[in-house]
C-alpha cells in the first residue's frame, strides 16, 4: 500500500486514481473470468483498491479548507464506504443465491468504469514532485510485507520451523534496512519524521489494531453463521448487514463530536463499544434469531463507526500541513496493515483448528474472541491520547 501511495505526488490525482480505477476494474474482470488461478484475483484485487484507497482523504488537502475536518471525513470519504459496506454482504448473498461466484467480479467492472469517467473528468492537476522514484526502498517494503505474511500463512499451513524462521529473518532483515535506508532520505516513503509526533503514532497504533478486529471478525462471523446456525447464503449477507449499516448512521455524528471533543475519548468509547459487541458474539446460542444476532453485530458497527472518524481526524490533523499528504498516506497504510495482519492470523487459526482436529466453527468462535482482543488492545493505546492535548486543525 505505501509504496503506491508514493506515486500520487509524481503522477498527481487526475492520473493516480484513473489508473487505479483501470486496473481495478481489468483486476475484477480478471478474476471472475479465471477460475482456476483464484490466488491472481486475490493478489490483483487487493493491488487495485490499495492504489485507489488513499485518494478521498488526499484530494480533500486540494479541494478543501482545514474547517471542520472531522465532518468533512465523515460527511464523504467514510460515509461513502459505510454505504458501500453497507449494501455490499447483502447485495453479495443475493447474486450467490442465483448465480455463480464470478458474477461478483463481473458485477465490478462496470463500476469500475464509471469511477474512471468520473475521475477523469472531474480531479484536479497538481504540482509534481521533482525527487527520483526511491525503487529500492519499494523492492525492500515489498520483501519484509511479503516475507512477514508468508511467515504467519507458514505457521497455519503447517510449514516446516526452518522455513517458517527463514521468512521471518527476512522479514526483520529486509524491514530494518528499509528504515535506515528512509533515515537519510529528503523525502522518505516512510514518515518516520511524523511517528516523533506522539499523538501520530498513537493514532496509527490505534488504526492498526481496530482494523486488524474488524478484519478478523468480518472473516471469521461468516463461518459461523454457516457452520454453527446453518444460515444460508443469503442469510449470512443479512447477518452481516447490521455491522456495516449502523457505520452509516454514527459516522456523521461522530464527525461532529470529533470537531469538540478529543480522539482519545471519542476512540475510546467506540472501541470499548466494538469488543462489547464482539464479546457478545462470542455468548451467542447457535439457535439465536435474526434480531439477536442483529443488535450484537450492530454494537459493534456503532462502536467502529463512532472510532474512525475521530481518528482518522487526530492521524491527519496531528502532521504539519506540508506533510498532510505523507499523514494521509499512513492512515491508509495503517488501516491496510491491520487488515493484512488480521487476514494472515485467522488463516493461521482456521490452519491450526483444522491440524487438531477442531471445528470450523470452533475456529471461527476462536477469531471473534482474538478480534475482541485486538479491540481491548486499541482501546488502551486510544485512553493513552488524553493526557495529549487535542489536534486543533484550523490554522495549522
Amino acid at each position: 500500500m505505501k509504496p503506491t501511495t508514493a506515486t500520487l505526488g509524481f503522477t498527481g490525482p487526475a492520473l493516480f486514481y484513473p489508473g487505479s480505477a483501470g486496473l481495478f476494474s481489468d483486476a475484477e474482470g480478471r478474476s471472475g473470468a479465471i477460475a482456476p488461478a483464484l490466488h491472481r484475483k486475490v493478489s490483483r484485487y487487493n493491488l487495485g483498491w490499495s492504489f485507489g484507497n488513499l485518494l478521498a482523504f488526499v484530494v480533500f488537502g486540494w479541494v478543501k479548507g482545514d474547517a471542520q475536518l472531522g465532518y468533512l471525513i465523515a460527511g464523504t470519504a467514510f460515509l461513502v464506504v459505510a454505504v458501500g459496506l453497507a449494501s455490499g454482504p447483502t447485495i453479495a448473498a443475493l447474486i450467490l443465491a442465483v448465480l455463480p461466484w464470478p458474477f461478483l467480479f463481473a458485477l465490478n467492472v462496470p463500476i469500475g468504469v464509471i469511477a474512471l469517467f468520473l475521475s477523469l473528468r472531474n480531479l484536479p492537476e497538481t504540482e509534481r514532485v521533482n525527487h527520483p522514484f526511491d525503487w529500492p526502498s519499494v523492492g525492500l517494503y515489498g520483501v519484509a510485507v511479503s516475507s512477514f505474511i508468508l511467515a504467519l500463512g507458514g505457521v497455519g499451513h503447517g510449514e516446516g520451523p526452518a522455513r517458517i524462521a527463514a521468512e521471518a529473518i527476512l522479514a526483520v532483515i529486509a524491514g530494518v534496512w528499509l528504515v535506515r535506508r528512509q533515515l537519510d532520505r529528503p523525502a522518505p516513503m516512510l514518515p518516520l519524521d511524523l511517528f516523533k509526533i506522539r499523538i501520530f503514532l498513537l493514532s496509527v497504533l490505534t488504526a492498526i489494531c481496530i482494523h486488524a478486529a474488524q478484519t478478523i471478525a468480518f472473516l471469521a462471523l461468516p463461518f459461523w453463521f454457516v457452520y454453527a446456525t446453518g444460515a444460508s447464503q443469503a442469510g449470512t449477507g443479512m447477518l452481516m448487514t447490521p455491522w456495516p449499516l449502523m457505520v452509516v448512521f454514527i459516522a456523521p455524528l461522530a464527525g461532529r463530536l470529533s470537531d469538540k471533543y478529543p480522539a482519545g475519548l471519542l476512540g475510546g468509547i467506540g472501541l470499548a463499544a466494538m469488543m462489547l459487541g464482539l464479546l457478545c458474539m462470542l455468548a451467542l446460542p447457535a439457535d439465536a434469531g435474526f434480531w439477536n444476532t442483529a443488535w450484537r453485530m450492530a454494537l459493534c458497527g456503532i462502536g467502529f463507526g463512532f472510532f474512525q472518524t475521530p481518528n482518522n481526524r487526530a492521524l491527519i490533523g496531528s502532521a504539519p500541513r506540508e506533510r498532510s499528504g505523507a499523514a494521509s498516506g499512513m492512515l491508509s497504510t495503517s488501516r491496510l496493515i491491520g487488515q493484512t495482519v488480521g487476514g494472515a492470523l485467522m488463516a493461521v487459526v482456521f490452519g491450526l483448528t483444522a491440524s487438531s482436529g477442531g471445528t470450523v466453527a470452533h475456529g471461527a468462535s476462536v477469531g471473534v474472541a482474538i478480534a475482541a482482543g485486538f479491540a481491548g488492545l486499541g482501546l488502551c493505546v486510544s485512553w493513552l491520547r488524553l493526557r495529549l492535548p487535542m489536534v486543533n486543525i484550523t490554522g495549522r
